[in-house]
């Protein structure tokens, strides 16, 4: 009912790949392309919650893949230390037994990423969450990222982390972080911007949100991607309850106060 009553072939917010590319974003790949290009062995993606960073990634992987070359993308939120090594080594194509030992995985991966740097091939660790790590994981990232072996020297760490937790990474690591790159806030064009092209995507050729309904729907948001899109999907399901046009400035601060946040600017 709620894509029937839009015009909606598909409803419009339901693959990340969807979110545009704004100047800042386009950016922050190209910064992640030079990290791997020249072998920089870690790099920082911070930004504030809900600001992309895993859009960021996953996007980055699609890059990634498109030059064969070997990427594991793991969230590190919750993981002990044998649950991380036995993702990587299952993202390496090591295929590594489920009660493999932690030392057994260790081997494993350091094997794989030998033979990775013998065939030429930039290995990318794309890790999720990292200010969310528990400390011993950690301390195998900077085994990871510290090592000097030549088996090494192909392999770049991602971190995607939050700005205001990036402590929570350890001196030892963010002294290895050889590149930061900052994901901000949209501004109302880059928001404008996405509910536009999500509408034309899901099949629909006029526009379904009033132009104070955008710029209202933008300030409510405070710019972060994930919270436009959640707000502009409240939006559109409340619109259609009562059966409007297009979604309006009031009934977007309604679908706001569903999300539980309180009123602001």
């Amino acid at each position: 009912m709620y894509n029937q009553y839009w015009n909606f072939g598909h409803p419009p917010f339901q693959k990340t790949g969807d979110l545009p590319q704004n100047p800042g974003f386009e950016e922050a790949l190209a910064r992640l392309e030079f990290v791997v290009e020249n072998s920089r062995r870690v790099g920082l993606v911070l930004g504030g919650k809900g600001c992309g960073k895993t859009h960021l990634l996953q996007m980055f992987g699609v890059y990634l893949r498109k030059q064969c070359w070997r990427q594991v993308a793991v969230n590190l939120r919750t993981l002990d230390t044998r649950g991380f090594l036995w993702l990587l080594a299952a993202g390496l194509g090591v295929n590594p037994a489920d009660d493999a030992a932690e030392f057994a995985l260790s081997r494993a991966i350091d094997d794989q990423l030998s033979a990775n740097q013998h065939q030429q091939i930039h290995t990318v660790f794309l890790l999720d969450d990292a200010d969310r790590a528990r400390p011993e994981v950690l301390e195998q990232l900077v085994r990871f990222a510290a090592s000097g072996e030549v088996s090494h020297e192909r392999l770049s760490i991602v971190l995607a982390v939050q700005d205001s937790a990036a402590h929570r990474l350890g001196g030892e690591l963010l002294e290895l972080a050889e590149l930061r790159i900052d994901l901000t806030p949209w501004e109302a064009e880059d928001t404008q911007a996405f509910l536009e092209q999500s509408m034309r995507q899901a099949g629909r050729a006029d526009a379904a949100f009033s132009p104070d309904a955008v710029q209202r729907l933008h300030q409510l948001a405070n710019g972060s991607p994930r919270r436009v899109t959640q707000l502009a999907e409240l939006s559109l399901l409340a619109g259609a309850g009562k059966e409007l046009e297009r979604v309006d400035e009031e009934t977007v601060v309604s679908a706001y106060a569903e999300l539980g946040a309180p009123l602001g600017g």
